[in-house]
């Protein structure tokens, strides 16, 4: 068994000798230093003396394979040994030391295996943790293990047991009870939205013209959604449901009439729904805007504080060299075309959930489908 340990050990030191090429070596002299410098060998006064005659031999080479026969000879020294188990421990140390001081930025999980709403958003908070790695050290960017609802989301952020971040649009109680990063992450575009629909339901909806007549049909929203507070508050009829996946089902049930989506989401929303409900289309008149926004949240502690410093910095200067302006367009880019914004008719209502704390004075922050194409 010794022997076995022994020939392990000398291959384990070999593979790390032959990582330096001796072409890489200044000259044979530095590795006949080298050599000299492994302590204890066995070898006997025949041996030294050939060594001597062959320090004297222009026609003998020192190459890393010489060097590699004579440490194997050296390593069952004490003192070979010693070094080595003290360079592992170094470099143990070294690589546990680096691993600890990564930064660990944990978000929620998709809440189904096909949803992929914020793959954008993690996109943008990989990209903001990356150029910020400079002045704020490396990080590791993951999921949570299990999947959870917007709710459970806010709770697990509010203990600070599972997630260190979410995505959540601008209004009052998640910035009052988390840390909001006050950055459009996607330039007001969720604030612009259509409907899914049942296909026999669009002729119904020809004579909306306005408010007054959108008040007329049911619209279905997740359970605790802001937005179901948003849409009320203009007075329009909403149908909550359980769960995300779910409501696809109640509107193909006929459980309400409008399922109210971003623009961002509902072309893709509808590619995945088609093969269980072909049925659902989108409506093609109407656009409801009300100002809405996604930011990322933290936790209001002092490890949150931290983080929302470092993803201001990095969203800021994503900003300022093109970066964040780049992503937005091509995130935009599959769905502008498909919506037509110009050819539909525009309701306004408020949004009493948003907060004076909201950058509406920085104009390069926001999307106007009027003003940018």
């Amino acid at each position: 068994m010794k022997d076995v340990r022994g020939s392990l050990r000398a291959s384990t030191v070999v593979i790390a000798v032959r990582a330096i090429p001796a072409s890489q070596a200044p000259n044979n002299r530095l590795l006949r230093k080298a050599a000299s410098a492994i302590p204890g060998t066995n070898a006997s006064r025949s041996q030294q003396a050939r060594s001597r005659e062959a320090r004297t031999d222009s026609s003998v080479k020192w190459s890393p394979g010489a060097m590699i026969r004579r440490f194997s000879q050296a390593w069952t020294t004490v003192t070979v040994r010693r070094h080595v188990r003290c360079a592992l421990v170094l470099l143990v140390l070294n690589l546990s030391a680096t691993f600890a001081a990564a930064l660990e930025v944990v978000h929620p999980a998709p809440e189904s295996a096909g949803d992929t709403r914020f793959e954008y958003y993690w996109q943008l908070l990989a990209r903001a943790l990356t150029i910020t790695e400079p002045d704020f050290g490396p990080y590791v960017l993951r999921s949570a293990t299990s999947a959870m609802t917007e709710r459970r989301a806010f709770e697990e952020l509010m203990t600070g047991s599972k997630i260190t971040v979410l995505v959540h649009g601008n209004v009052a109680d998640y910035e009052k009870q988390l840390l909001p990063v006050y950055f459009p992450l996607d330039k007001g575009l969720l604030g612009y939205r259509v409907f899914l629909i049942r296909s026999e339901t669009q002729s119904a909806l020809e004579s909306v013209n306005g408010l007054g007549d959108l008040r007329q049909h049911s619209i279905g929203q997740g359970l605790n959604w802001g937005d179901v507070t948003i849409l009320r508050n203009a007075g329009l009829s909403v149908v909550e449901g359980t769960s995300y996946e779910g409501l696809f089902a109640m509107l193909a049930a006929g459980r309400f009439e409008l399922f109210s989506r971003g623009v961002v989401e509902v072309g893709e929303e509808l590619a995945r729904q088609k093969p269980n409900h072909p049925e659902l289309t989108i409506e093609h008149r109407l656009l409801l805007y009300y100002p809405l926004t996604r930011y990322f949240y933290v936790s209001r502690s002092p490890e949150g504080e931290a983080l929302a410093r470092r993803i201001s910095a990095g969203l800021e200067r994503m900003l300022s060299d093109g970066s964040f302006d780049r992503m937005f367009q091509t995130f935009k880019a599959p769905f502008e075309n498909e919506i037509g914004f110009h050819n539909r008719l525009l309701i306004k209502i408020d949004n009493p959930l948003q907060t004076p704390e909201t950058p509406l004075n920085r104009s390069e922050l926001w999307f106007d489908p009027r003003r940018d194409n």
